[in-house]
């Protein structure tokens, strides 16, 4: 393979994880392994592959936060709320 399908297959999974594409990394990054396991790789290859992964990692981290914070959020307004009481206004004398 050439350059071009290795920064093609880089730039599909770094397109893949920004736009937050769960159903379609698993598929991308796939492709970019047997791409990248298909031969024996120079070192800029792997130092590019390094910088991808840890590039897809960081996106990851911020997307973890950023769920984290909203399901924070969520939980302290949804906090206030619960079950109605359950009361009568009417008694029995037996």
């Amino acid at each position: 393979m050439t350059a071009s399908g290795n920064s093609s297959r880089a730039q599909s999974l770094l397109t893949a994880v920004e736009a937050d594409d769960l159903s379609s990394v698993p598929a991308v990054l796939d492709a970019y392994l047997a791409w990248f396991r298909s031969e024996r790789r120079s070192l800029t290859e792997v130092a590019q592959a390094r910088d991808l992964v840890e590039s897809c990692l960081q996106i990851a981290v911020g997307r973890r936060a950023y769920v984290a914070a909203q399901l924070a959020r969520l939980t302290t307004v949804s906090g206030g709320y619960g079950p109605q009481r359950v009361s009568n206004t009417w008694r029995l004398d037996a």
